[in-house]
């Protein structure tokens, strides 16, 4: 499953990222590895980035449970996203066809959603 997520983003996420500036530098950014972690009781793949330095997570959950209810919500364009934090860490999450996206790193809520609108289906 990781190898499909690698693949799929090798090939397709260097054209969206390319094609969103000047949210993002594509050149800044290239994606590191991917592995399954454990993410609210299921096992979920997870793409780490690298963007200037900083490292980003980005989690696939297929099953519903992650509770975004009660996050701080923004909207970026048509897309709707939730804002967390938890130690020290910020999370941006968007939920699309049912599958549940969390992106999280140290960067700023702002670099971070502007990222993940990148990430998501136009």
């Amino acid at each position: 499953m990781v190898d499909n997520i690698n693949k799929y983003l090798g090939n397709t996420i260097n054209t969206r990222l390319r094609s969103s500036s000047p949210f993002l530098n594509a050149e800044q950014v290239n994606i590191k590895e991917g592995m399954p972690s454990r993410f609210y009781g299921t096992s979920s793949p997870c793409v780490i980035f690298d963007k200037g330095g900083n490292k980003l997570s980005l989690q696939v959950v297929r099953k519903g449970g992650v509770p975004i209810t009660n996050l701080e919500r923004a909207q970026l364009g048509h897309k709707e996203f939730y804002l967390g934090n938890r130690q020290g860490f910020n999370s941006v999450l968007w939920v699309e066809d049912g599958v549940t996206y969390c992106l999280t790193s140290d960067l700023n809520k702002s670099e971070m959603l502007k990222f993940a609108a990148t990430l998501t289906s136009p």
